[in-house]
């Protein structure tokens, strides 16, 4: 009862769905991202970034956000399986400048960047 599915469709095509649900006190919970379950409570500004399953993906994107001088507050990752499709919830300390997104999604392996900030 205390959960809401968002279906967004942007205007360039881009489609997202989320699962929220409310763990009282004025807070909310981020269970899923485009079918996948993930859990984090949408405080800071957050990468979710959907990735092949490969050694050195995490690697490749933690070493572009230092470079980019973006520090991260907490990281969690998920997947369905082994080898499949996997995701990388990145909560940062900054707001993330428009200009990273494109170039975090031009990385080997990343399939799909979603930011969500708090602006």
């Amino acid at each position: 009862p205390n959960t809401v599915k968002l279906v967004l469709d942007g205007v360039k095509g881009r489609h997202r769905e989320i699962v929220g649900c409310s763990i009282g006190g004025g807070r909310i919970e981020i269970v899923e991202v485009d079918d996948l379950a993930v859990r984090f409570g949408g405080d800071y500004p957050t990468l979710v970034i959907r990735n092949e399953d490969k050694p050195g993906l995490v690697h490749q994107v933690t070493t572009f956000l230092a470079e980019e001088d973006i520090n991260i507050g907490a990281m969690q990752l998920y997947r369905a399986a082994r080898g499949e499709d996997a995701v990388m919830v990145i909560e940062c300390d900054k707001e993330i400048p428009e200009d990273i997104i494109p170039a975090l999604e031009g990385l080997r392996g990343i399939v799909r960047v979603t930011y969500l900030s708090l602006k």
